[in-house]
């Protein structure tokens, strides 16, 4: 059981990070003069930056390879079992073989998981870094320009966050560590409030948010309130981003036997066929210097996932080049 370790490496990395925190605060706004305030500024949101980068980038590798180890021991258990029932000499054919691919596949996909973080943690840490340093080389004398680039800094620190806060979203899902309340509630009063919190993006790009019909009723589902705004938020959020100027969001609700479907539609450029099977994978970005672009962690789409999951539902997507993108996903009535 490898628990344990888990949680002993992340509890080290806490406590590390927290005196690292007070260390640099002592340093920075209580050692050095109060009228030196924006290098106290800089130099403690630079420290933190880095400091915040190498401890958990280890514990997220601490994590990954404890994962993959114990998925790779699993593996290799079922495999054992399944050959049990062939015979002596194919058994350890392909009982050899077997082992060979669950390696390659191991190592294919911790390269790229560690590829992938390392790339979105590096990208705004080097911005941060950009900033700072160039308003250490002088430009913090400048009133015009230290705010400014102060400001630019901290958006580059909210976007490590957004991905740390992310991935750790994604590990509790995946170790069923999240527990869901789920309750009672309206599944057209929340997407409405949904719609209405990201209007104003949608007007910066002309875009209309709108249902497909008028719902004058309510349509009641058994979910976990927060997480399933989540995932109305992201999925809806995506449509705008990736929406043709002018274009619009239709957000629909159907019943189909048992389930309730929603529906959120964009009339953007769509999603190749190839890169349907995908899109859910962490980091995977069809359009990558478009959707860094345009911000984001990359995971969003996994997380969406992984909730609905957690909530024995399905989402689906249908795409047509140049027309746009419908994501659908299911929810349980609740019937009395």
């Amino acid at each position: 059981m490898r628990s344990k370790p888990i949680k002993r490496v992340a509890l080290q990395r806490t406590i590390a990070l927290l005196l690292f925190l007070i260390v640099a605060y002592i340093l920075f706004f209580k050692i050095i003069p109060k009228k030196l305030y924006f290098l106290n500024v800089t130099g403690f949101v630079l420290v933190l930056t880095i400091g915040f980068y190498f401890i958990i980038y280890g514990w997220l590798s601490s994590i990954f390879f404890t994962k993959t180890e114990r998925k790779h021991k699993n593996n290799l258990l079922a495999n054992a079992n399944i050959g049990k029932i062939v015979p002596a000499k194919d058994n350890l054919q392909s009982d050899k073989q077997d082992k060979m691919d669950v390696l390659i596949e191991r190592d294919n996909y911790r390269k790229e998981f560690m590829g992938n973080v390392s790339h979105e943690l590096k990208t705004p840490l080097f911005t941060v870094q950009g900033y700072l340093l160039t308003l250490a080389d002088g430009a913090i004398e400048d009133k015009s320009v230290r705010k400014n680039y102060i400001n630019r800094a901290l958006k580059g620190v909210d976007r490590l966050m957004e991905i740390v806060e992310d991935l750790n979203t994604i590990s509790k899902l995946e170790e069923g560590n999240l527990v869901l309340k789920k309750e009672k509630w309206n599944i057209v009063s929340l997407l409405k409030v949904v719609m209405s919190g990201l209007e104003l993006k949608a007007k910066k790009r002309d875009i209309i948010l709108q249902f497909d019909k008028t719902y004058p009723l309510p349509i009641f589902v058994v979910i976990d309130k927060k997480r399933i705004q989540q995932v109305c938020v992201n999925l809806i959020e995506n449509a705008i981003k990736y929406n043709k100027n002018g274009g619009v969001v239709e957000v629909g609700i159907r019943r189909l036997e048992d389930k309730i479907i929603v529906q959120v539609k964009d009339e953007g450029e769509g999603i190749p066929d190839e890169n349907l099977p995908r899109i859910f994978e962490r980091f995977y970005r069809i359009d990558t210097a478009r959707a860094r672009s345009q911000g984001g962690s990359g995971l969003g789409l996994t997380i969406v996932k992984h909730i609905l999951e957690a909530h024995n539902e399905k989402i689906t997507v249908a795409s047509e080049p140049k027309k746009g993108t419908t994501f659908s996903f299911t929810l349980t009535p609740k019937l009395y």
